[in-house]
Protein backbone atom coordinates (compact mmCIF):
# COMPACT_ATOMS: atom_id res chain seq x y z
CA UNK A 1 0.00 0.00 0.00
CA UNK A 2 1.25 4.01 -0.63
CA UNK A 3 -1.13 4.86 2.16
CA UNK A 4 -3.40 4.14 4.64
CA UNK A 5 -6.84 5.76 5.60
CA UNK A 6 -9.22 4.22 8.15
CA UNK A 7 -12.11 5.88 10.32
CA UNK A 8 -10.20 6.10 14.01
CA UNK A 9 -12.20 6.94 17.18
CA UNK A 10 -11.26 3.79 18.33
CA UNK A 11 -13.40 2.09 15.59
CA UNK A 12 -10.73 -0.23 14.21
CA UNK A 13 -8.76 -1.11 17.72
CA UNK A 14 -6.46 -3.68 15.85
CA UNK A 15 -4.77 -1.32 12.79
CA UNK A 16 -1.96 0.62 14.66
CA UNK A 17 -0.86 -3.20 15.22
CA UNK A 18 -1.29 -4.65 11.77
CA UNK A 19 0.50 -0.67 10.40
CA UNK A 20 3.34 -2.12 12.40
CA UNK A 21 3.39 -5.56 11.08
CA UNK A 22 3.60 -4.29 7.74
CA UNK A 23 7.09 -3.13 8.30
CA UNK A 24 6.92 0.25 6.53
CA UNK A 25 7.91 3.19 8.88
CA UNK A 26 7.04 6.03 6.38
CA UNK A 27 3.70 4.95 5.05
CA UNK A 28 1.47 7.69 4.91
CA UNK A 29 -1.63 7.49 7.43
CA UNK A 30 -4.68 8.88 7.02
CA UNK A 31 -7.52 9.22 10.16
CA UNK A 32 -10.62 10.14 8.51
CA UNK A 33 -12.54 11.42 11.49
CA UNK A 34 -9.26 13.45 13.09
CA UNK A 35 -10.83 16.91 13.54
CA UNK A 36 -14.36 16.84 13.24
CA UNK A 37 -16.70 17.68 16.22
CA UNK A 38 -17.82 14.32 18.21
CA UNK A 39 -20.53 13.35 20.07
CA UNK A 40 -19.32 12.08 22.97
CA UNK A 41 -20.95 8.76 24.49
CA UNK A 42 -20.71 8.13 28.23
CA UNK A 43 -17.09 7.20 28.90
CA UNK A 44 -15.97 10.19 27.27
CA UNK A 45 -15.01 9.29 23.97
CA UNK A 46 -16.16 10.38 20.60
CA UNK A 47 -19.00 8.21 19.23
CA UNK A 48 -17.30 6.55 15.88
CA UNK A 49 -19.79 6.35 13.43
CA UNK A 50 -19.43 10.21 12.07
CA UNK A 51 -20.19 8.82 8.14
CA UNK A 52 -23.86 8.66 8.94
CA UNK A 53 -23.97 12.57 8.56
CA UNK A 54 -23.71 13.42 5.38
CA UNK A 55 -21.83 15.86 5.68
CA UNK A 56 -19.22 14.40 7.98
CA UNK A 57 -19.05 11.88 4.57
CA UNK A 58 -18.25 14.79 2.42
CA UNK A 59 -15.69 16.10 4.90
CA UNK A 60 -14.08 12.24 5.09
CA UNK A 61 -14.12 12.48 0.62
CA UNK A 62 -12.12 15.93 1.02
CA UNK A 63 -9.74 14.40 3.28
CA UNK A 64 -8.91 11.60 1.01
CA UNK A 65 -8.61 13.99 -2.23
CA UNK A 66 -6.44 16.30 -0.65
CA UNK A 67 -4.18 13.06 1.11
CA UNK A 68 -4.00 11.52 -2.24
CA UNK A 69 -3.10 14.50 -4.14
CA UNK A 70 -0.69 15.73 -1.68
CA UNK A 71 0.79 12.02 -2.33
CA UNK A 72 0.84 12.11 -5.68
CA UNK A 73 0.55 15.42 -7.40
CA UNK A 74 0.64 14.55 -11.15
CA UNK A 75 -2.86 13.13 -10.30
CA UNK A 76 -4.06 15.94 -8.37
CA UNK A 77 -6.34 17.39 -11.26
CA UNK A 78 -8.26 13.65 -11.36
CA UNK A 79 -8.34 13.43 -8.00
CA UNK A 80 -9.83 16.93 -7.40
CA UNK A 81 -12.29 15.76 -10.55
CA UNK A 82 -13.53 12.73 -8.79
CA UNK A 83 -14.41 14.17 -5.91
CA UNK A 84 -16.19 17.18 -6.93
CA UNK A 85 -18.64 14.46 -8.93
CA UNK A 86 -18.50 12.81 -5.62
CA UNK A 87 -19.22 15.36 -3.41
CA UNK A 88 -22.14 16.32 -5.78
CA UNK A 89 -23.86 13.62 -5.45
CA UNK A 90 -23.46 13.08 -1.42
CA UNK A 91 -25.52 17.28 -1.49
CA UNK A 92 -27.96 15.66 -3.12
CA UNK A 93 -28.13 12.63 -1.09
CA UNK A 94 -28.26 14.46 1.71
CA UNK A 95 -30.85 16.72 0.24
CA UNK A 96 -33.34 13.70 -0.40
CA UNK A 97 -32.44 12.23 3.22
CA UNK A 98 -34.55 15.56 4.50
CA UNK A 99 -36.86 14.85 2.03
CA UNK A 100 -37.72 11.98 3.17
CA UNK A 101 -37.58 12.63 6.99
CA UNK A 102 -40.59 14.99 6.04
CA UNK A 103 -42.81 12.35 5.56
CA UNK A 104 -42.12 11.40 9.53
CA UNK A 105 -44.44 13.19 11.19
CA UNK A 106 -42.65 15.26 14.24
CA UNK A 107 -43.77 13.68 17.12
CA UNK A 108 -42.88 10.25 15.63
CA UNK A 109 -38.94 10.61 15.10
CA UNK A 110 -37.98 8.79 17.26
CA UNK A 111 -35.20 5.93 17.18
CA UNK A 112 -34.46 2.63 19.23
CA UNK A 113 -31.83 1.04 17.98
CA UNK A 114 -29.45 -2.29 18.47
CA UNK A 115 -26.29 -0.77 18.70
CA UNK A 116 -25.27 3.19 19.50
CA UNK A 117 -24.18 3.83 15.76
CA UNK A 118 -26.66 6.99 15.00
CA UNK A 119 -26.42 9.69 16.92
CA UNK A 120 -24.88 11.74 14.04
CA UNK A 121 -27.71 10.56 11.71
CA UNK A 122 -30.15 11.69 14.66
CA UNK A 123 -28.41 15.26 15.04
CA UNK A 124 -28.41 15.65 11.44
CA UNK A 125 -31.57 15.22 10.58
CA UNK A 126 -34.21 15.89 13.04
CA UNK A 127 -34.47 12.47 15.17
CA UNK A 128 -34.73 12.12 18.97
CA UNK A 129 -32.66 8.80 20.23
CA UNK A 130 -34.79 7.01 22.56
CA UNK A 131 -32.13 3.95 23.49
CA UNK A 132 -30.37 1.54 22.33
CA UNK A 133 -30.51 -2.40 23.01
CA UNK A 134 -26.89 -2.86 23.79
CA UNK A 135 -24.74 -0.81 25.66
CA UNK A 136 -21.45 -1.48 24.19
CA UNK A 137 -19.68 -3.70 21.41
CA UNK A 138 -20.29 -7.26 23.09
CA UNK A 139 -22.15 -6.76 25.49
CA UNK A 140 -25.16 -8.20 26.71
CA UNK A 141 -28.18 -6.22 27.92
CA UNK A 142 -29.23 -7.06 31.48
CA UNK A 143 -33.12 -7.54 32.52
CA UNK A 144 -33.18 -4.21 34.27
CA UNK A 145 -31.58 -2.62 31.37
CA UNK A 146 -34.09 -4.27 29.10
CA UNK A 147 -37.27 -3.48 31.57
CA UNK A 148 -35.92 0.27 31.45
CA UNK A 149 -35.57 0.64 27.82
CA UNK A 150 -39.23 -1.49 27.43
CA UNK A 151 -41.25 1.25 29.85
CA UNK A 152 -39.37 3.81 28.10
CA UNK A 153 -40.59 2.61 24.52
CA UNK A 154 -43.58 2.44 26.15
CA UNK A 155 -43.69 6.16 27.72
CA UNK A 156 -42.16 7.99 24.85
CA UNK A 157 -44.48 5.98 22.29
CA UNK A 158 -42.08 5.09 20.17
CA UNK A 159 -43.54 3.44 16.47
CA UNK A 160 -40.40 1.16 15.57
CA UNK A 161 -37.33 -0.13 17.13
CA UNK A 162 -34.57 -1.02 14.64
CA UNK A 163 -31.54 -3.82 14.25
CA UNK A 164 -28.63 -3.93 11.84
CA UNK A 165 -28.15 -6.87 9.48
CA UNK A 166 -24.75 -8.12 11.06
CA UNK A 167 -26.25 -8.65 14.39
CA UNK A 168 -28.81 -11.14 15.54
CA UNK A 169 -31.93 -9.33 16.45
CA UNK A 170 -33.90 -11.99 18.54
CA UNK A 171 -33.77 -9.76 21.86
CA UNK A 172 -35.02 -6.87 20.51
CA UNK A 173 -37.89 -8.73 18.14
CA UNK A 174 -38.59 -10.02 21.94
CA UNK A 175 -38.36 -6.81 23.62
CA UNK A 176 -40.98 -5.28 20.04
CA UNK A 177 -43.31 -8.13 20.54
CA UNK A 178 -43.18 -7.23 24.62
CA UNK A 179 -43.98 -3.92 23.97
CA UNK A 180 -45.97 -4.16 20.85
CA UNK A 181 -44.27 -1.95 18.54
CA UNK A 182 -42.58 -2.31 14.74
CA UNK A 183 -39.16 -3.60 14.27
CA UNK A 184 -36.98 -3.34 11.09
CA UNK A 185 -33.72 -5.93 11.23
CA UNK A 186 -32.21 -5.00 8.22
CA UNK A 187 -30.52 -1.49 8.63
CA UNK A 188 -26.71 -1.43 8.04
CA UNK A 189 -23.78 1.03 9.22
CA UNK A 190 -20.42 -0.55 10.36
CA UNK A 191 -20.91 -2.72 6.73
CA UNK A 192 -21.93 -3.03 3.23
CA UNK A 193 -24.56 -5.74 1.61
CA UNK A 194 -23.37 -8.43 -0.41
CA UNK A 195 -26.62 -7.50 -2.42
CA UNK A 196 -27.48 -4.45 -4.21
CA UNK A 197 -30.17 -2.82 -1.15
CA UNK A 198 -26.91 -0.90 0.17
CA UNK A 199 -23.75 -2.23 -1.37
CA UNK A 200 -22.48 1.61 -1.47
CA UNK A 201 -22.99 4.35 0.75
CA UNK A 202 -25.04 6.16 -1.10
CA UNK A 203 -27.18 2.79 -1.37
CA UNK A 204 -26.54 2.51 2.60
CA UNK A 205 -27.86 5.58 3.26
CA UNK A 206 -31.03 4.99 0.90
CA UNK A 207 -31.78 2.09 1.98
CA UNK A 208 -31.73 2.80 5.93
CA UNK A 209 -33.33 6.20 5.22
CA UNK A 210 -36.15 4.50 3.79
CA UNK A 211 -36.43 1.48 6.01
CA UNK A 212 -36.53 4.40 9.22
CA UNK A 213 -39.10 6.30 6.98
CA UNK A 214 -41.58 3.88 6.35
CA UNK A 215 -41.45 2.58 9.47
CA UNK A 216 -42.29 5.63 11.85
CA UNK A 217 -44.38 7.93 9.16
Amino acid sequence: ASIVFYNGARLEEWIDETIRSAGKPNLPIVVLSEGLPGIQESGGEPNPHFWLDVTNAKAYVEKIRDSLAKMDSASATYYADRAKGYLAQLDELDGWIRGEVEKVPQARRKLVTFHDAFPYFAKRYGFTLQGVLVPGPGKEPSARELTTLARRIKQTQVPAVFAEAQFNPKALEVLARDVGVKIVTNLYNDSLSTGPEANSYVALMKHNVTQIVNALK
